[in-house]
Order: C-alpha cells, then structure tokens, then sequence
C-alpha cells in the first residue's frame, strides 16, 4: 500500500553510542516546537516498497510529520518471532537514506497501529507489547524524559504554534480488548488471514452483533488521560490522531467489533 499523504499548512555500534542516540529530542535543531504549524500525516508504509512520498513532502517544507499508524509492516511468518520482526522492520526503514533525509530536516512523531505494533489486529494480548513500545519510541527517537518512557502506551499530547494548536494522540492498541468476534488476523495457519479479519469486523458491524459489548479500546488509564487533557485543553478543537480509524456503524475497525466504549468518549 503507498504511503499515504495528507499535508496541510494550519494557521492560527556501542550501546553507548546506541542509549545517546535515543536520548537526543526528535525534533530537528532548526524545527521550534511552539512555533511548529505545517503537518504533514502518513500511514501504511512498507519499509520494503519504494517510498518516493519523503522526497515530495521534502519540497513542501513541512515543520512536521505525524506517524498515524503503521509506520512499518512487521513480517508475520519472521523466523526469530514477532518482537525480532518489529525491530527489524524499524530498522529496515530507519536505514533507508530517503527516510533518514527527511527526518534530518523534519521533526517526528506519533502513534502505532497493529503492525508497527507487532500483530495484524493484536491488542493489550500482545505478549510483546511492552517490548514493542520500547522499540517504538527508539524508532521514533523519543526523548528518555518523555512520559511515554514510564507509562504503558504510546499516547501522548503537545501544543504547538504558540499554544494555539493541540495534538492528541491516541494509542488504540495497548489496552485494546478483543473483537467482539475475535479476530483471526494474527493466526499465521490461516490463508488470507488479513482479508478473513477484515471480512469478521465488517460482518459484525454490518450485522450489528454485540452492540452491547463492552470492549474496550483505550484502557482505563488512558480515558482519565484523555478527559483530563480535553477538560485542559486551551485549544478548539485539538487535532486528534489515531491509529486505527473511528467510524460509524460500518465500521471494519472500531464502532462495529468494539461498539459499546466509544460512545463515552468526551
């Protein structure tokens, strides 16, 4: 799948060398985070197709580039498991000299969805979804004094363009409960399995089954994070990000496996 694009101008070897190399602050020395006012947005990047997107949104000069989910496709069949797919599959895409161009000029950020996280459809079962965060924030070159170092989940929130504008970022894949019909998509046996999964949330949502189910998507601790940082929140309306998409009762993705819990949202 190309990588998809939106881009907006908004108005209003040692391990020494490896621990300094996640310390230093992801945003490049000429990029001002308060003063940060042209996103650019992508999802669903292969690390191993072509991905001529970075040299484009080079020339457009963005200050920013949100990862919205899937900034890479972890290998499902990997001989050395799901944790050695996803540091691979982060490693593969840091390595590329037209990824590593733009992000020398352009500040970085964002939010997993499910195969950045490890699994097509895993959620707070994941065995390695700690683990995962950790190489997560690495790829991302998350400061060590960032919260998300100390927190389970990699939501977070920040104000930019002299505080007028607010970003959240919302991790819909840590504490996320299973489908209403458990999905099939991490079953590596099964042939088709990602369109097999696509096919079950699309027939639950469809069908309407399980409208009272109380799965969940975010978590306890991320809900209370969520509400506090709306009820704080100077900016309207923040700009909210998220992994993987909220729609309504057509849902393949959220409100049809998941229908009960998103209708509390603030």
């Amino acid at each position: 799948m190309k990588l998809a694009l939106v881009a907006a101008a908004i108005v209003a070897g040692s391990k020494a060398e490896e621990a300094a190399d996640h310390e230093r602050p992801s945003f490049p020395d000429h990029i001002r985070p308060d003063q940060t006012s042209f996103f650019t947005f992508g999802s669903c990047n292969k690390q191993y197709l072509e991905q001529p997107a970075w040299r484009e949104m080079l020339k457009k000069g963005p200050e920013m580039f949100l990862w919205v989910g899937d900034a890479v496709y972890a290998e499902s069949h990997h001989p050395r498991g799901a944790l050695e797919a996803v540091r691979d599959a982060f490693a593969a895409q840091s390595a590329r000299k037209d990824y590593a161009d733009f992000v020398s000029n352009v500040a970085v950020d964002g939010v997993w969805d499910d195969h950045d996280y490890g699994r097509n459809d895993a959620g707070r079962d994941f065995e390695y979804r700690l683990e995962s965060q950790e190489e997560f924030l690495k790829f991302l070159k998350v400061p060590r004094s960032d919260p998300r170092w100390n927190q389970a989940g990699v939501y977070w929130s920040r104000r930019f363009y002299d505080g007028r504008l607010q970003v959240i970022s919302l991790d819909t894949r840590s504490h996320r409960d299973s489908h209403y019909i458990p999905s099939l998509g991490g079953n590596n046996w099964i042939p088709f399995k990602g369109l097999v999964a696509a096919l079950g949330r699309y027939a639950t949502a469809r069908l309407g089954l399980g409208q009272q189910y109380q799965g969940d998507m975010l978590g306890a601790a991320q809900w209370s994070w969520l509400e506090s940082t709306l009820a704080n929140s100077s900016t309207q309306p923040p700009v909210l990000t998220i992994g993987a998409g909220y729609h309504d009762e057509s849902s393949c993705r959220i409100m049809g496996p998941l229908p009960a819990r998103p209708q509390e949202a603030p």
